[in-house]
């Protein structure tokens, strides 16, 4: 039973009735009434609903005292300590309240509900209330009449929630547990998928709609704290802040610290030097104009099979606080991205995926290449903005994924091969290549010397396996206090990228080609501020850009090198062939167009004839006509050794 002077000496004191009326909402701070009454605490913990149901039928006195006109009031509970984890919650808990952290999944759209119905006695013309969730009412309790009927019902709204244990505090290889909460009044749309919550609220158990001997959980949520779990909540000490400053003050440190991240894989310094200031970041930044610059570096591993590249992506998702690990193979675009689905309770559900569950922390996509174009191209607007846009099925919603993206992929046929693009080995779009800040190829050569490293290294970690295991806190907590820090630019720094980015333009100018555009100038800002970061300084300085221009130049030489004119070009990423390349496309498109004018229809006998006096060779005059028929642009009218084409808009 509740103690009703208890209660009204609880709301003479701790109550502000004029700011609950103005407001609409009375906030109970589950800590502080405690500290006030523990008898009361322990009623409202325990019998919940007995408890809020009195208290706002005492705030409503007090409306009605001070001359106020009645409006409904929501009552908010916060402070329940300690959280519970949702796989923990059980029968238990019935009607009970508890408090839990929980990554929403899901959320529905608003359903209204009949929340209680008005009946009247046909015998003795009273009118009594019965709430919608009790059993239709037989007779009058009044005069046990049978003759009675509905008058009229109180609606109101909710939506539904799915919550699940947020990433970091589930079981390896145990999926993630998953609970069902209600939102009503000002609760309702006040959170998004993707958000970490503290939730409190009433357990209650319903008849389960498919099972008719299981019940199913639901909580009524009656308070929210959102939070979010990532490399900014670790709790540093001081003992922590000294060990970190002196490894980052040894020399060749971030060398050091890679090889602590990934201490069984041989080799890929640079691979490695670069993930590491992927965890770390840039800055982030909004202009004057509002619009956000995004401080995640995006990296792509390309490479032949068997070469540790699943072994990277894992140990850093492994590393990263909020962290998921997907296979091309088994994720979709809406695994990825978010969905529209039908809810077993309501209609239409909007549902997170990957890259908005993890946001502020990490996705490693394995076998990238395996995924749809559909799915592919759902990544543009996370890689460059960091939201996902969703418009299905009548629900409209933009969801923040601020999320770095690690992702590895294995060439079309097997292995590379020297003799063609690096881009046109694997199944990405050119589009999407090009957000990527880093990429980087790994061939597996044959070499002696390195292989014999290689073998020795593999002997050793399967002999000393027992020592590798990295001590992780000290990772995470060393990237935690280096992503505290704001490097600004200084002017050393600013000329040194300006004279690189410049120097790149000048070079590809001869050959007519673009070698480097403004959005890998921002890659390289934000690379060389994640180096001051981890150095823990305040500047960037000389060093960190040449880190950033070393890795970005490179890229450079690598994937966006013509292996046959050995020309460098920034649109072999962004549009699959070179600037001179396009421009011979061109003129064989330009002579098919003529002489398709002139004749109605092109012989390839003539082509040839043209393109020779343009110094475009057989070989590849087909392949640049085989490239024309895959984009549509003509069709092959007549086949043969003399065969020819036609334009497909004609």
């Amino acid at each position: 039973m509740i103690n009703i002077d208890s209660l009204d000496l609880y709301i003479n004191n701790k109550i502000d009735i004029y700011q609950v009326y103005s407001t609409g909402i009375l906030e109970i701070d589950y800590s502080e009434l405690l500290s006030f009454d523990q008898i009361l605490a322990e009623t409202l913990k325990n019998s919940p609903n007995q408890f809020l149901d009195t208290l706002k039928s005492k705030i409503y006195e007090r409306f009605i005292t001070l001359g106020l006109e009645g409006r409904e009031i929501d009552i908010r509970v916060t402070g329940m300590l300690p959280p519970i984890m949702i796989k923990d919650i059980g029968s238990k808990y019935e009607n009970k309240l508890i408090s839990f952290y929980g990554l929403v999944v899901r959320r529905s759209e608003i359903e209204p509900i009949v929340h209680i119905n008005n009946y009247m006695c046909k015998s003795c013309n009273r009118t009594f209330m019965i709430t919608a969730n009790q059993k239709f009412p037989s007779k009058c309790p009044y005069c046990n009449s049978k003759k009675i009927d509905l008058i009229d019902s109180t609606k109101k709204d909710i939506q539904y929630l799915d919550v699940q244990e947020p990433i970091e505090r589930t079981e390896p290889g145990v999926p993630a547990p998953k609970i069902k909460c209600i939102l009503t009044g000002t609760f309702i749309n006040s959170i998004l998928p993707g958000e970490v919550v503290e939730i409190t609220g009433i357990l209650s158990l319903v008849q389960n709609h498919i099972k008719e001997n299981r019940l199913s959980k639901l909580v009524y949520i009656k308070g929210i704290r959102k939070t979010q779990v990532d490399f900014n909540s670790i709790n540093l000490t001081d003992k922590d802040k000294e060990e970190i400053e002196r490894l980052s003050k040894q020399h060749n440190a971030l060398d050091k610290f890679a090889n602590m991240v990934f201490p069984d894989i041989y080799g890929y310094e640079d691979i490695k030097k670069a993930i590491v200031l992927q965890l770390i970041g840039g800055n982030k930044k909004v202009t004057k104009a509002g619009t956000r610059l995004r401080s995640n570096i995006h990296i792509l591993l390309i490479g032949d099979p068997g070469i540790a590249k699943s072994r990277i992506l894992q140990q850093v998702a492994s590393i990263s606080p909020k962290a998921i690990y997907v296979s091309g193979k088994s994720a979709s675009g809406v695994g990825l991205t978010a969905t529209v689905e039908k809810d077993e309770y309501v209609g239409w559900t909007l549902k997170a995926g990957a890259v908005v569950l993890a946001s502020g922390g990490m996705v490693t996509i394995d076998e990238f290449d395996k995924l749809d174009d559909d799915e592919k191209s759902a990544l543009h607007e996370v890689m460059e903005s960091g939201t996902v846009s969703i418009a299905k099925a009548g629900i409209v919603a933009k969801l923040m994924a601020d999320t770095t993206i690690l992702a590895a992929a294995n060439p079309k046929f097997g292995r590379f091969s020297i003799r063609k693009k690096i881009v046109d080995q694997f199944n990405i779009p050119p589009a999407l290549l090009s957000r990527f800040d880093l990429i980087f190829p790994i061939v597996d050569t044959v070499n002696e010397e390195k292989d014999e490293r290689l073998a020795r290294a593999i002997l050793s970690l399967h002999k000393e396996y027992g020592n590798l295991e990295p001590d992780r806190n000290l990772l995470r907590k060393y990237i935690s206090y280096a992503r505290k820090h704001a490097p600004e630019l200084t002017d050393e720094a600013v000329k040194l990228i300006q004279d690189f980015y410049v120097d790149m333009r000048r070079k590809g100018a001869s050959s007519g080609n673009v070698t480097i555009t403004p959005r890998y100038l921002e890659g390289l800002i934000r690379l060389a501020e994640a180096h001051a970061k981890f150095r823990l300084s305040n500047r960037v300085e000389r060093e960190d850009v040449e880190i950033s221009t070393d890795l970005v130049s490179k890229m450079i030489d690598t994937v966006m090198r013509d292996p046959e004119t050995g020309e460098i070009s920034v649109d072999i990423v962004t549009g699959g062939v070179t600037r001179s390349k396009m421009e011979k496309i061109n003129l064989v498109l330009d002579i098919i167009s003529e002489l398709v004018h002139t004749d109605g229809i092109a012989y390839k006998r003539k082509i040839r004839e043209r393109a020779k006096e343009l110094d475009i060779d057989e070989r590849e005059l087909e392949e640049i006509l085989t490239k024309l028929k895959n984009q549509g642009e003509i069709y092959e009218s007549r086949t043969g050794e003399d065969g020819a084409y036609s334009l497909v808009s004609n």
